[in-house]
């Protein structure tokens, strides 16, 4: 798996088509929470990755997450911001949060963090580390933000952090 993916042939890629095309695997899964998404990245903005690693690791990996520990009637804010050289793309939800002994753990592939969801759906607990694995080989990076639920808070939330390399329009494959 390390060598596979450290070979992965970048290319530019319209990162809002890859959002849609991804999330539109989890309209089920929206529905059935009624999570409310809220997608404000422009159609303007390419960055350096490769499709197919793209979209079924680090979007879907990071959309279930956040579609997972979300309560219900909730929402999900996708948003990207362009620097001279990179995009930082934050995928925000209103969940349950990732408790704070659990973070420095999140992306160790040794390390199982898996938790159950909202409604108690479930996962393998290794999907962050690939995603950390696939965003270096990007030349990129992932970091979250994160306030776990707890009886004496209400801002509980999830940030993932992605940057990536930004790569021009004019570059992407017809």
């Amino acid at each position: 798996m390390e060598e596979d993916v450290s070979s992965l042939p970048l290319e530019p890629v319209v990162l809002k088509g890859e959002v849609d095309e991804v999330l539109a695997g989890f309209n089920d899964a929206l529905s059935k929470k009624g999570i409310r998404v809220v997608n404000t990245i422009d159609e303007s903005i390419v960055v350096n990755a490769e499709r197919v690693s793209l979209n079924n690791v680090v979007l879907s990996n990071l959309l279930s997450n956040a579609i997972k520990y979300s309560y219900p009637n909730s929402k999900v804010e996708l948003s990207a911001e362009e620097t001279e050289f990179s995009v930082v793309v934050t995928i925000k939800d209103y969940g349950m949060g990732i408790p704070e002994f659990l973070l420095p753990q999140i992306f160790n592939p040794r390390k199982v963090t898996r938790r159950a969801g909202t409604l108690n759906e479930q996962g393998t607990g290794y999907g962050m580390g690939l995603v950390k694995k696939i965003m270096k080989v990007y030349g990129g990076a992932i970091d979250i933000e994160s306030v776990a639920k707890s009886a004496d808070n209400r801002k509980h939330f999830t940030s993932m952090i992605l940057t990536f390399q930004k790569a021009k329009s004019s570059e992407v494959a017809a």
